[in-house]
């Protein structure tokens, strides 16, 4: 089971700032399809130059000014993509799972102290081990992360096999692969 795993950071209303850290849970078997299918549905949207060269951002596509009654084309286009896109989770019955925090201090999803794990990934994998542990017995989620920066990369890989490897609650994970990808 390959879990794919990424944060977006967002202003709701009234000005309320929030963070989602988010996975989807993809079978191994099924990705090469998967894959294909998101690239065809982004190229049927958006174009074959944007499909092969640009990546999607959840807080472009999901602009205010995108959701109003008076969104450009690109705009209705984008909500639409992601109204697809959830419609084809639903069919495949791929699953989700996520975590939002609104407190600032937390929310950063970096893990600044490569020997503490940040809260909402802990609570992220806390869900994660459950559902592979009743769904998948005897299986293993293999972690796979958006890339952001060198230095978040390192800090984030570091505090993560730390917590797996040497926190007794990480080391009670027995469902997901100690190392992410």
């Amino acid at each position: 089971m390959l879990i794919y795993l990424d944060e977006s950071f967002r202003e709701g209303i009234r000005g309320h700032q929030f963070g989602v850290l988010w996975g989807i849970a993809i079978p191994e078997v099924l990705l090469a399809d998967v894959a294909q299918d998101l690239y065809y549905m982004k190229r049927n949207s958006f174009g074959d130059d944007f499909a092969r060269r640009r990546e999607l951002k959840g807080k472009k596509l999901l602009k205010n000014r995108n959701l109003g009654p008076h969104a450009s084309a690109v705009g209705r286009a984008s909500v639409e993509f992601v109204r697809d896109t959830l419609r084809y989770i639903v069919r495949k019955r791929l699953i989700t799972l996520g975590a939002v925090c609104f407190d600032t201090r937390l929310r950063t999803f970096k893990c600044d102290d490569p020997d503490r794990l940040d809260i909402t990934y802990r609570a992220l994998f806390e869900r994660l081990d459950n559902y592979v542990s009743r769904e998948f017995p005897g299986k293993r989620a293999k972690l796979i992360f958006d890339d952001v920066d060198y230095a978040t990369n390192a800090n984030r890989a570091r505090a993560i096999t730390n917590f797996f490897n040497r926190s007794p609650v990480g080391r009670g994970y027995d469902t997901i692969i100690r190392t992410p990808f």
